[in-house]
């Protein structure tokens, strides 16, 4: 069974998340935004600004205006959506099945995205955007090949 993806992004300046997750700009979701390390870019510098507040909540409106508002950076970052703004805690793929979040986005070093759907249509779709996007070494995420015991960096 496919649980999720995982690829590699450039390790620069950019608008990754919205590439990443544009298939699901239009939905209703609701934003957890854990730990993370994602900077704003002002000018042509990094700046000290963080692009979300750790450990919130934000609907997913202004979520999209921020990550379409400018460039960032992405160092690490843990991000959930889900369907309602009552948030269960998914530390585990089985805790994640078990709760109304949706979607598990990880980014590590930089680079190395890591994202667990329940949706198998709409992880199809990530699946084909990071395709089209130009990501690296895209790979199903499957029950025999998942080695992660818990779903954060």
């Amino acid at each position: 069974m496919k649980r999720g993806i995982t690829f590699e992004i450039p390790n620069t300046y950019g608008n990754y998340l919205s590439d990443i997750l544009e298939p699901l700009s239009a939905l209703e979701l609701f934003w957890s935004i854990e730990e993370q390390e994602i900077y704003t870019v002002q000018g042509d510098r990094l700046s000290d600004t963080l692009l979300f507040p750790n450990n919130t909540t934000i609907e997913n409106n202004p979520f999209w205006e921020r990550l379409e508002g400018s460039e960032y950076y992405i160092i690490f970052s843990d991000l959930k959506a889900y369907s309602t703004p009552t948030i269960d805690v998914a530390s585990t793929y089985a805790d994640f099945l078990q709760s109304n979040c949706q979607l598990v986005l990880l980014i590590a070093d930089c680079t190395v995205v890591t994202i667990y759907c329940k949706n198998p249509h709409l992880l199809e779709v990530l699946y084909n955007q990071a395709i089209a996007k130009g990501f690296k070494n895209i790979e199903y995420i499957t029950n025999e090949n998942d080695a992660r015991t818990h779903l954060s960096n």
